[in-house]
């Protein structure tokens, strides 16, 4: 697909693709908060299962007042546990290997690091590219999920 240089696509269709194959897996997405500004991301409250829920969520998320899926165009995708005690800050997990994983790999992930976190280590290997330079592979490969 050509993408003009001057085009940016719309990272809204893969962030609801995401939150779908999460559906898919049995976790519960809540409400999704779009960036407003340049960089391109987005913030998905992840809700606690069900209690009929057959895999436990591990402590760390399970005692957490909130838990949040992060996505953003450089960096990827991370996990951030906030602490009830909201005086020290998040505990985060960057799952690493690049901006534009399948829905599916996010899914996967995210269903084993909030039943098992030591199973998944967090990568620091990013960031993967500048919101700011201009990235046609980028944007032809986020225009695929708008179809």
């Amino acid at each position: 697909m050509n993408t003009p240089s001057n085009t940016k696509s719309d990272h809204q269709p893969y962030i609801e693709l995401v939150r779908l194959a999460l559906q898919l897996k049995d976790i519960h997405p809540g409400a999704t908060v779009p960036s407003l500004g340049g960089l391109r991301a987005a913030a998905i409250t992840v809700l606690p299962p069900d209690a009929d829920f057959e895999d436990a969520w591990h402590p760390t998320f399970a005692d957490a007042s909130r838990v949040e899926l992060r996505w953003n165009e450089e960096d990827g995708w991370t996990l951030a546990a906030f602490p009830q005690d909201l005086s020290n800050g998040p505990t985060i997990w960057r799952r690493g290997f690049g901006v534009l994983l399948t829905p599916e790999e996010v899914a996967t992930w995210l269903d084993l690091l909030l039943t098992m976190p030591s199973a998944s280590a967090s990568r620091d290997d990013g960031p993967y590219r500048s919101h700011q330079q201009t990235d046609r592979a980028f944007e032809a490969d986020l225009a695929v999920y708008s179809r």
